[in-house]
């Protein structure tokens, strides 16, 4: 999952991505996203995010799971939306 990240310090990419921008509803930080989707029941991974401090953060993943193109990983703008891998369990 990739969503417009509230902590990118850039004013340009927030002007971009504020609600009601490219039809966004909600602006997440890293922490709203991870509570959001544990309390649905999904195990999450962050991926790409930028802290509170506006560093930002990166982990290589399987590009077998999923091409996301706004991505560090991919994107050559570098205009970078918070991405997590999120799982629930099948129940198998």
């Amino acid at each position: 999952m990739a969503v417009p990240d509230g902590l990118n310090p850039d004013p340009t990419y927030q002007v971009h991505v504020r609600p009601p921008a490219q039809g966004h509803l909600s602006l997440f930080n890293h922490r709203r996203l991870v509570l959001l989707l544990e309390a649905a029941g999904f195990s999450v991974e962050l991926l790409e995010w930028f802290d509170e401090q506006g560093r930002f953060h990166t982990r290589d993943w399987d590009v077998a799971g999923g091409r996301i193109e706004r991505s560090y990983r991919f994107d050559e703008r570098r205009t970078v939306s918070i991405i997590v891998d999120a799982r629930k369990d099948s129940g198998k």
